[in-house]
């Protein structure tokens, strides 16, 4: 990138943009300002602009004097600002020395903040192999005025070793500033330098930046907050490198009518509240950071309209309630007036992320059910009241909706469900707002037939029945989460092979259920692998053997998802096929328990068929749901890891019949916590007898009870 050395007329000044940076650009003049120790000269006559016409200098003071055949001018220190290619700058400006005219090639130098010295003439010198672009503002007269050189030399008397040259001409009448531009890259060899010569004509003059130039971030307004009827608070963005900001407050976007005390307001901090407000009105804001002399320009400006004087008082939000993986329900307190109120639903607490179906949505009461959430989300709520006119937001409140136990459905088509809808009890027609489905799109909805979409004849599956028996089973509020990713037809060396899926599906075996087991674990934890397939394969006996390909297939599944122990249950191919080797391969399903860890295979015994004596009825697969659920379970409970005894001590713990019974040998106070498998704490009591019995909770399966008091601290795991 091209480093950019800036040369400016002194009172060129445009607004900053941009980080703090300092550009090393020039060797320093007098840190405490040119021409400030001369005696009898104001410092606003130093820098003050004119052109004598009849004298033919310019009236500085008296710094602007002749000695010998030189004019010069020193000046004060001033800050003003600049830009350049759409960078702004800030910094000193200081007055290069000039020539009447007498003398060609006299390389100009740098003021030093005498009246009596003409300053020594020094060069820049350059970076070898550096991109620069040098930009000159400047007046002066016409013809020829100066020549920047690159080169060398320097002196700059000897133009064979120059590099890069720039005439500064075209000068009128020193009415009208041009800009000058030289773009080049230095040479890799030797050492090179920039050279300012004065060529010909009469007195000319031209300026240029000190080294403390700055780019200056303007700070970014943001929206008010904490509004009243009589106040709000105005907030902006931290510059870096700046701790003071200059506020401006009024009541019109032009900054006419300020608020009083709100005209340049310094600050310290990123807020300011406000009050003594008009009810009803709108203000404007803007910002601007400031140290020192150096002040960025404007902010963007953000109004904000102070409550109606008749607008009623802002709600007090509560906690939610009825958290689920897709769904929570919103309090609040009732207020005096409302006739409705306003709900803000987003994934943001600042609110710039709201959901399009829960902007200013209306309640007539005081709690609102949101639901079509993500799971494992956090989302924020808040609301107004309303009679006509609205209160300012109330606080906001954050909620994480629950995270899924996730299970994968894998295998053919018995897996992915041909039970026929109509032929269901009206209780298995049920679906439960706690088991979501990942659907083709990767979108969680609410489960319900058909769960998968591999073929067209998709229906009723054991899917839905497994996940709710399952959740009845580890008890508390447990959500689970069914990927399916099964597919018609396929043999178990098509899902080995990673082979391609067509028909409705179209999508490569293997790598679908890696995919979008890899989605679905976004939204929690995948907790095993429900499996059916072998029809494709019953007809034949392979070398290697199904089983063999079985453990292969789900050694590697639990690989690719780094999930070593995961729990899988596979079920028996239905009895009444008439497979070749039908036998053998329910042999095979069964029997990979005991080489394969963490698995157990559900019989398909009494099931029956549709009429083509294929797949499983929709009857059949409730039950066969109701069997995996009961075999996974165990396997689930043993994937659990084992939950340390930190510090058992006096502490004894035993359960019988759903009651805790508890020995602390003290009568110091006792806090016990109740966690279900999820670690979800369900309940807190806390004792003060050395002898207890508690009544644990509604939670089924494993269930963590923590017992702490001053002397010592036990966790234990019950099976419930």
């Amino acid at each position: 990138m091209k480093k950019q050395i800036f040369f400016y007329f002194l009172f060129f000044n445009l607004i900053f943009i941009g980080e703090i940076q300092t550009q090393n650009l020039l060797p320093h003049w007098d840190a405490n300002g040119l021409g400030l120790n001369q005696t009898g000269v104001s410092n606003t006559e130093m820098w003050r602009w004119g052109w004598n016409s009849s004298n033919s200098f310019y009236s500085w003071g008296t710094a602007n004097v002749a000695v010998g055949t030189i004019r010069y001018c020193d000046m004060p220190t001033i800050y003003t600002t600049v830009t350049k290619n759409g960078v702004a700058y800030v910094g000193r400006f200081a007055q290069l020395r000039w020539d009447n005219g007498s003398t060609t090639y006299t390389t100009l130098g740098y003021g030093d903040g005498s009246a009596t010295s003409r300053g020594v003439p020094n060069a820049i010198q350059l970076s070898a192999g550096t991109e620069y672009n040098f930009s000159f503002w400047g007046f002066g007269n016409q013809g020829p005025s100066y020549i920047m050189y690159v080169t060398t030399d320097p002196t700059g008397a000897n133009q064979n070793q120059t590099i890069a040259s720039l005439s500064i001409n075209d000068l009128s009448n020193h009415t009208t500033m041009k800009l000058f531009n030289l773009d080049f890259t230095c040479p890799k060899t030797a050492a090179y330098y920039l050279v300012f010569k004065f060529v010909s004509g009469t007195a000319s003059i031209f300026f240029m930046a000190d080294i403390d130039l700055h780019q200056v971030t303007i700070p970014t307004a943001a929206i008010a907050t904490d509004i009243t009827k009589t106040g709000f608070t105005a907030n902006w963005s931290a510059v870096p490198g700046f701790t003071a900001y200059q506020l401006d407050v009024a009541t019109d976007n032009s900054f006419i009518n300020f608020v009083a005390g709100y005209n340049n307001k310094s600050l310290n901090g990123i807020s300011e509240t406000l009050t003594g407000l008009t009810a009803g009105v709108t203000y404007f804001y803007r910002v601007r950071s400031a140290n020192e002399s150096i002040v960025s320009a404007n902010s963007n400006i953000i109004s904000v309209t102070t409550v109606a004087a008749n607008s009623p008082d802002v709600p007090v939000v509560t906690d939610p309630v009825d958290v689920g993986p897709g769904r929570f329900v919103a309090n609040w307190n009732a207020v005096d007036g409302a006739i409705s109120y306003q709900l803000d639903v987003a994934t943001d607490n600042t609110f710039t992320k709201i959901l399009s179906q829960y902007t200013n949505f209306n309640v007539a009461g005081t709690s609102q059910n949101i639901t079509g959430l993500k799971p494992n989300t956090y989302y924020y709520y808040r609301v107004r009241a309303y009679n006509g006119s609205s209160s300012s937001n109330s606080t906001t409140v954050s909620i994480k909706t629950q995270k899924l136990l996730i299970i994968l459905m894998a295998g053919q088509s018995n897996m992915a469900g041909r039970g026929i809808y109509s032929q269901l009890a009206p209780a298995d027609t049920v679906t439960y707002s706690n088991i979501l489905s990942l659907n083709k799109d990767s979108v969680w909805v609410r489960a319900k037939y058909p769960l998968h979409w591999d073929k067209a004849e998709a229906g009723v599956g054991m899917g839905i029945t497994f996940a709710h028996a399952l959740a009845e089973k580890i008890g508390g509020n447990v959500a689970i989460g069914l990927v399916p990713c099964a597919a018609g037809g396929t043999s178990i060396e098509g899902w080995l092979a990673d082979e391609w899926f067509a028909n409705t599906g179209n999508f490569y075996l293997y790598s679908n259920l890696i995919n979008r087991a890899n989605k679905a674990a976004q939204s929690g934890d995948i907790i095993g692998m429900i499996w059916h397939q072998g029809e494709a394969n019953a007809s034949s006996i392979t070398t290697p053997t199904y089983q063999e390909k079985m453990v292969t297939l789900f050694t590697n599944i639990r690989n690719s998802l780094n999930l070593p122990n995961m729990p899988i249950v596979a079920g028996e191919l239905g009895r009444y096929l008439t497979y070749t080797y039908l036998n053998e391969t329910n042999a095979a399903i069964n029997k990979l328990s005991s080489i394969l860890p963490n698995y157990a295979a559900a019989s398909s015994q009494g099931l029956t068929p549709n009429s083509d004596i294929l797949h499983f009825t929709a009857a059949s697969q409730i039950e066969f749901g109701k069997r995996y659920a009961n075999l996974f379970y165990p396997l689930y409970v043993n994937s659990i890891s084992a939950v340390e005894n930190v510090t058992v001590n006096k502490i004894k713990l035993n359960v019988v019949n759903h009651i805790l019974h508890i020995s602390t040998g003290s009568n110091s106070s006792t806090t016990i916590q109740f966690f279900n498998s999820l670690g979800y704490e369900i309940k807190t009591c806390v004792v003060n007898n050395s002898e207890n019995e508690i009544l644990i909770p509604n939670i089924k399966g494993v269930c963590l009870i923590k017992v702490q008091n001053s002397e010592s601290v036990i966790t234990q795991k019950f099976l419930l």
